[in-house]
């Protein structure tokens, strides 16, 4: 082979390396900080169509592995949103990222709950800066890899999750606490009376004393006295 038919084989194969559907980037390392969810690796698995994975596919292994799904990435420290819901399901989507080191076995505790995660992310070949891990080439037919970054752990811990503003806490409290007030119903009005042809008596004042009577009383009895003093006499 001469020198312009080795300098075209090289040629080509550099052309082949950087074709857009065969170019390869590495993401290095980094610590990264995650929220997310703790699931089984044999269940992601299964719920991906990744084979049961381990040693010749034999799932062997597998028990103690886990893999953070719908996952975001936080700053150090920062808390979520007021409200996030941090309920997991079976079926969440969103990133996973493969749970390794000496901290993942004690996961295992944490499965089905939303945890922080803190550590490294290791570097992995990528088809583009931004996406995720193409596996590598396995050199089989079928590639079993999870095609997703793995992360060292560090350490983990419950998420911290902001608290609403303070004048949304007063009004609930105000609203628990203030008893709601019935309102007194008004009294009924009295049902009027049929007046028609009834002819009020006018009340007469009350002037008359009784002195007048007991001077007459007493007129009378001197009036006697003297009748009887007279019929003696005769």
């Amino acid at each position: 082979m001469d020198i312009k038919q080795t300098v075209g084989a090289s040629t080509l194969a550099v052309l082949t390396l950087v074709t857009p559907g065969n170019a390869q980037y590495e993401a290095p390392e980094r610590p990264i900080t995650l929220v997310g969810c703790v699931q089984q690796e044999s269940e992601y698995r299964r719920h991906h169509a990744r084979g049961p994975g381990g040693p010749l596919q034999s799932g062997l292994g597998r028990g103690n592995d886990y893999v953070l799904v719908d996952a975001i990435e936080i700053q150090p420290g920062q808390a979520l949103p007021a409200g996030t819901d941090l309920s997991c399901t079976a079926s969440l989507g969103g990133r996973a990222y493969e749970m390794k080191g000496s901290n993942e076995s004690s996961l295992r505790a944490f499965v089905g709950r939303r945890i922080e995660v803190t550590g490294i992310r290791q570097k992995a070949e990528v088809r583009t800066p931004e996406g995720q891990p193409t596996g590598g080439n396995t050199g089989g037919p079928q590639n079993f890899d999870l095609e997703v970054f793995e992360v060292s752990v560090a350490s983990f811990r419950e998420p911290t999750v902001a608290e609403p503003p303070r004048a949304a806490i007063a009004t609930v409290r105000e609203m628990e606490v203030t008893p709601q007030v019935t309102p007194t119903p008004a009294p009924a009005e009295p049902e009027p009376v049929a007046t028609a042809g009834v002819e009020a008596r006018a009340a007469l004042p009350k002037t008359a004393t009784p002195l007048p009577f007991t001077g007459l009383l007493g007129l009378l009895s001197v009036a006697a006295a003297l009748g009887l003093r007279l019929a003696r006499r005769s």
